[in-house]
């Protein structure tokens, strides 16, 4: 593939564009398998349901505050890569703890939910 593969990113919530920095990670909704092992060796696996995921940081600009962050629950939150791979997580909720950082004004954020579609890059 030529073309980007990293680089520019555009997060939204509920439609609104947050000022996204860096390095973000994120995953959809799936199953992750483990391997049970037995005291005669593997027997099989098992099955654990993962949420989604979107995690990364952002400049705080005062159109959100720490608490309001913290508080969300049953938004929408998309993540569009430099590839043009789309991250779309509904009814996501923030998970973890807002902690701001003073010298550059960014904050830390997380959302999960079990509803997620990601859309790749066409």
């Amino acid at each position: 593939m030529n073309g980007p593969v990293g680089g520019t990113i555009f997060l939204k919530a509920n439609g609104a564009r947050l000022q996204a920095k860096g390095n973000f990670q994120y995953r959809r909704p799936s199953v992750v398998r483990e391997t049970v092992i037995g005291a005669d060796g593997p027997h099989g696996y098992k099955i654990q349901h993962q949420a989604g995921r979107i995690e990364g940081e952002i400049t705080l600009d005062g159109s959100l505050t720490l608490a309001q962050l913290q508080a969300q629950t049953d938004v929408t939150i998309s993540l569009e890569t430099a590839r043009g791979d789309v991250l779309t997580l509904t009814g996501a909720y923030f998970v973890g703890e807002a902690m701001a950082n003073t010298e550059e004004g960014n904050v830390a954020v997380a959302w999960e939910s079990s509803q997620g579609e990601l859309v790749p890059a066409s």
